[in-house]
Formats: C-alpha cells, sequence, structure tokens
C-alpha cells in the first residue's frame, strides 16, 4: 500500500520562487552598493593621506632650506618678484610667490609658485645653483591651490647697525587637493603653514 503524499508539503509556489528571488536580488544589490561605498570611500582616504604626506615634504624640505641659510633680500631689491598681498596703508609687501635663499655656501635657492594657466595646472618649482632648471616639488596627484612665502622683516635687518634687530623669518603657506577619483565628491582643501627662522646671525 503506497503512502499518502501531502500536497502542502510537495515543494514551493512560483509565487514564493519570486518573493525569495526579489529578497535575495535587493540584498545583493544593498551589499554591492556598500561595497563600493567602502572601495571609494577607502581610495579617497588614501588618495588625501598621500597629498598630506607630500605637503608635509615639502615645507619640511622649504624650513630646512631656511634655517641653514639666509634670505637673499638682494634678489627682492633688484628683481620685481610676482606680489601676491600688499598692506594698501604701507603698501608694504606682505607675501610673495617666490622666495630667495642663500644657502651655507652662498648658492642660491629659490621657490615659486606657478599659477594655473590654461591647460595647464599651478605648480611649486625649486632651483638650486645658477643653472636656471625648475623642478617640480609636488607629484601629478597633487591639486596645488596657494603658496605664500610671508617673509618678517620685508627688508635686510642687518645692513647697518639703526636697523631693528629682527631676527628674519619665513612664514610658508601651502593648500592642496587630491585628484578627485570616480564617483566621489569634491575633494577637502588640505592646508599647511609654518614658520622658520634663520639661524644665521650677521651681526
Amino acid at each position: 500500500m503506497l503512502p499518502k503524499i501531502n500536497k502542502n508539503s510537495a515543494g514551493f509556489t512560483v509565487m514564493e520562487l519570486v518573493v525569495v528571488l526579489g529578497v535575495f536580488s535587493i540584498v545583493v544589490i544593498l551589499v554591492t552598493d556598500i561595497f563600493f561605498i567602502i572601495t571609494r570611500s577607502q581610495r579617497s582616504l588614501v588618495a588625501s593621506q598621500a597629498v598630506q604626506r607630500d605637503m608635509r615634504f615639502v615645507m619640511e624640505s622649504i624650513a630646512k632650506d631656511v634655517q641653514q641659510g639666509l634670505i637673499d633680500y638682494d634678489y627682492y631689491q633688484s628683481q620685481v618678484p610676482t606680489i601676491d598681498l600688499k598692506d594698501p596703508l604701507t603698501g608694504q609687501v606682505l607675501a610673495q610667490s617666490v622666495l630667495a635663499l642663500l644657502d651655507n655656501t652662498g648658492r642660491t635657492v629659490r621657490y615659486r609658485f606657478v599659477e594655473a594657466q590654461a591647460g595647464q595646472p599651478a605648480s611649486l618649482e625649486i632651483s638650486r645653483g645658477s643653472s636656471g632648471t625648475w623642478d617640480p616639488l609636488l607629484s601629478d596627484d597633487v591639486i596645488l591651490v596657494a603658496v605664500r612665502f610671508y617673509i618678517v622683516p620685508s627688508a635686510n635687518p642687518f645692513l647697518d647697525s639703526s636697523s631693528t634687530n629682527k631676527q628674519p623669518r619665513i612664514t610658508i603657506t601651502l593648500s592642496g587637493q587630491a585628484i578627485p577619483t570616480l564617483g566621489t565628491s569634491l575633494p577637502a582643501t588640505f592646508f599647511l603653514q609654518t614658520t622658520a627662522l634663520t639661524r644665521s646671525y650677521l651681526r
């Protein structure tokens, strides 16, 4: 005698399969979206860390040159560097886009900020000695926003004994962004500032 088959336990109905497949599809879509969000966030974080690392390295390099050398005040007297900021009342130069230094051997060291032009991003460049060649300091992964050099005092304090006894110092400000990756929002702008004093005192 054959056993009776319970029709209620024979299998899934078509409607049940449709519901299960729909729920499964929603879960897969949600998991995929979360994965891509995490991946984009991680890429953005890695890019931001790389930008900050490059910017800190550049700031430390400039500060080291300032500490080991002297401000080339003669350059600012004989040249007409790009002036970014001027005091509207006194006309005193507050910020320069070119930093002119002399190293401990008397060799010239120049840093310059080149504004963005058509098809060319802004850049920060260095030139050492009399070769006249300029080399970029930041990698292509950094979008440079601005570089400013604040020189205090603006005139050579060692020319005569009546000048104010101020140790020359330079405040450097640097701002930049990471190159935006696909699917991410506008990257944050990182701002760094440091002040370095020349160690040599000529009196």
